[in-house]
């Protein structure tokens, strides 16, 4: 199940909690092999990077504790491929839902055939928190920074990037999946060169009916942070 939080309705505690996720020898052989499977299917080379992960996430109505661990991305793909459900297994991720005033309307991206992994799946721009030694004090801004980062990697803009602020972020009960939701705005001229993904405009008037129709074709994540946002924006649209 998804659990889903607004910006501003919780404060947030983050913790190293180590020891996740909990994976027998049998499973780490396993992780071994699928991984082999994977670099035969891809021969450019795939990244086994360091990522976060979450393994435990309380709500007390005030605040959220989430404890979070360091896991290898083989380890992840593993368990998500094999769908099972580990805390401190998958990872924690970051998702930008960029709008451009000009054309009023919202950017996606969707994967090529040349990328390894969700091929034609259409997404918002981010990915997953790579790991570093930190002050868990500073790990939300941290994410933040992660998130702009993401954006200058993936898109080019005119000019900067700007009103950058957390619309929320969800909590998979079953994996422990925790993903943050941004909003930005700036001009977007197209993808980076290096970049296989493509642009997906989105008017605003049309990102509910847009979300609706396309459903699986949207990555998982990024689809549960466009209902949430198409919703409130239903919302408000009544409400003006």
């Amino acid at each position: 199940m998804i659990t889903y939080f607004e910006a501003g309705t919780r404060d947030f505690l983050f913790y190293r909690k180590e020891g996740f996720p909990k994976v027998t020898e049998t499973d780490r052989l396993g992780i071994e092999r699928h991984w082999q499977e994977l670099q035969k299917k891809n021969p450019t080379g795939l990244f086994n990077g360091q990522i976060y992960s979450c393994n435990a996430f309380d709500d007390d109505g005030h605040r959220l504790a989430i404890g979070v661990n360091q896991v290898d991305y083989k380890t992840y793909k593993w368990a998500r491929d094999k769908k099972r459900l580990i805390p401190g297994a998958y990872t924690m991720g970051n998702c930008m839902l960029l709008f451009d005033p000009k054309r009023e309307s919202f950017t996606l991206l969707q994967r090529s055939s040349g990328v390894a992994f969700d091929t034609g799946k259409i997404s918002g721009i981010g990915g997953v928190l790579d790991y570093k030694q930190m002050d868990m004090r500073n790990f939300i801004g941290y994410v933040e920074q992660a998130t702009i980062g993401e954006v200058a990697e993936e898109v080019r803009l005119q000019g900067g990037l700007k009103a950058v602020a957390l619309l929320g972020l969800y909590w998979d009960t079953e994996t422990y999946k925790v993903e943050f939701a941004y909003y930005g705005e700036a001009e977007v001229q197209g993808v980076k060169a290096d970049e296989n993904k493509k642009v997906i405009e989105v008017p605003k008037t049309e990102l509910a009916s847009f979300t609706k129709q396309n459903g699986y074709r949207i990555e998982a994540s990024t689809r549960v942070h466009l209902n949430h946002f198409a919703s409130k924006l239903s919302s408000i649209s009544r409400q003006s």
